[in-house]
């Protein structure tokens, strides 16, 4: 569980962990330098419950800290968590008995509630589990829920880990780099509570997930063709990074725009103010 100024929803996500109906774990906590005071929470749980580890680190962004959290494990099946959701408490229990069914299975995600800051449901969502359509649907979106998967460290490893260049959707380039050699599902259970709040990825941060997006993307489909990986060695993503790498500017341009790649820019005259400011900022119009 990476932390980042977890604020008020820290507690919930460590308690539904702690109150697995698999006791048998170790939750390895990751402060990324919070400055709210996430850390006194988390070695207030840690104090009382042996199986919590707390890694103090300094800010590095969320990819570096999983990379560390990943080192760390002791387990060879590691599940993700989020530092505001909430784990319902079968969920580890039902992965692990599908992971041990499912050899081949490199990466088991779930499906989720999701609800609002207050705890309240407002939703759920099922994605689809067959291996063949997520390899294959991984070109056009992501499709497991990042805080709900559980995974092969071995895999994991031996694949590189995540990539600190993807500092927004370092899950997903991930997934496609495991999906060309092995099977990634989901299970249809509703395992985890996906909390909706203001304090989510907003602004700036929704530009970079396009970007990476776009990039992770692009370097699935090169390499799908035996090609080199063109992100390899990179270590930031912006504009002139996918122009680097062979990714056309309408391409771009549609992304950032909500459009299939195959779709007409927005015209200039009606972007919206910020995402003209972005675009102007990266060289793009």
């Amino acid at each position: 569980m990476p932390v980042r100024n977890a604020g008020r929803f820290l507690d919930a996500a460590i308690v539904s962990i702690r109150a697995q109906s698999l006791s048998d774990l170790e939750l390895i906590l990751l402060d990324d330098g919070s400055t709210d005071g996430s850390d006194q929470v988390l070695r207030g749980h840690a104090a009382a419950d042996p199986r919590l580890v707390v890694i103090s680190l300094p800010h590095g962004g969320v990819a570096t800290a999983l990379n560390q959290g990943l080192a760390a494990a002791r387990a060879q099946l590691v599940a993700r968590m989020d530092a505001d959701d909430e784990a319902k408490p079968e969920r580890l229990e039902r992965q692990v008995t599908a992971l041990q069914a499912q050899p081949e299975t490199a990466v088991l995600g779930t499906g989720i509630e999701t609800m609002d800051a207050d705890g309240h449901l407002i939703g759920s969502a099922v994605p689809g589990g067959d291996p063949a359509e997520i390899r294959e649907g991984l070109l056009h979106g992501n499709c497991l829920h990042h805080p709900t998967v559980m995974m092969r460290r071995d895999v994991v490893l031996a694949a590189g880990g995540y990539r600190p260049a993807f500092t927004a959707s370092e899950d997903y380039d991930l997934w496609l780099r495991l999906s060309e050699h092995h099977d990634l599902s989901n299970m249809p259970d509703l395992l985890l509570r996906y909390r909706c709040h203001g304090g989510q990825a907003t602004g700036q941060r929704w530009f970079l997930q396009r970007l990476e997006a776009l990039a992770a993307q692009h370097s699935a489909r090169v390499r799908r063709t035996g090609r080199a990986d063109p992100m390899q060695g990179q270590t930031r993503i912006d504009a002139r990074t996918l122009r680097a790498i062979g990714v056309p500017r309408t391409a771009i341009l549609a992304a950032l725009d909500g459009q299939p790649a195959t779709a007409p820019p927005l015209p200039r005259d009606r972007m919206p103010i910020l995402l003209r400011a972005a675009l102007h900022r990266w060289n793009l119009v």
